[in-house]
């Protein structure tokens, strides 16, 4: 079977099913000491980052969100696995845009019940992560090349 290639979002999202959610990490560490002074009051400090995987017909996106808040600090790591029928060609703004437009709307509702969850059980106080609107919160296209399976990029988001 050779590569079939794919030249919309629309005959990405077809083609691919969702696997599995994979969580690498999710921890929660209250905070001994006086919080840094980077965290405005009241707040926290939000820091979003991914990184994606393609290998024949399989595609994943992991995604990472970093919070730092007056009580401690918050990680949560987890991937969205995607498989197809066949081996696929994915142009990178065709990644991008499933990435941003399809991945991280199936990804959000784990890390928001995540970070509630480790917030509320640490801290004694929950973190809820907002909603975003279509768009707020984008990871970017940069760097040069085909390649960005082992490509990393922050989040144009930030939320305090």
């Amino acid at each position: 079977m050779s590569d079939r290639g794919v030249e919309t979002i629309e005959s990405l999202v077809e083609k691919l099913d969702l696997t599995e959610v994979v969580f690498y990490q999710v921890a929660a560490t209250l905070r001994e000491e006086e919080a840094p002074s980077e965290i405005p009051d009241g707040g926290h400090k939000t820091d979003y980052g991914f990184r994606t995987r393609h290998v024949g017909n399989e595609f994943g996106v992991r995604f990472r969100v970093d919070i730092t808040a007056p009580q401690g600090e918050v990680v949560v790591d987890l991937a969205c696995e995607y498989a197809s029928d066949e081996p696929l060609r994915i142009p990178r703004d065709v990644a991008f845009e499933f990435v941003n437009n399809v991945a991280l709307m199936q990804a959000f509702p784990f890390w928001r019940e995540a970070v509630l969850t480790l917030t509320t059980r640490v801290f004694r106080e929950p973190i809820l992560l907002k909603v975003f609107m279509r768009g707020e919160l984008a990871f970017p296209l940069d760097g040069e090349g085909p390649d960005i399976s082992d490509g990393a990029a922050k989040a144009a988001a930030q939320e305090g």
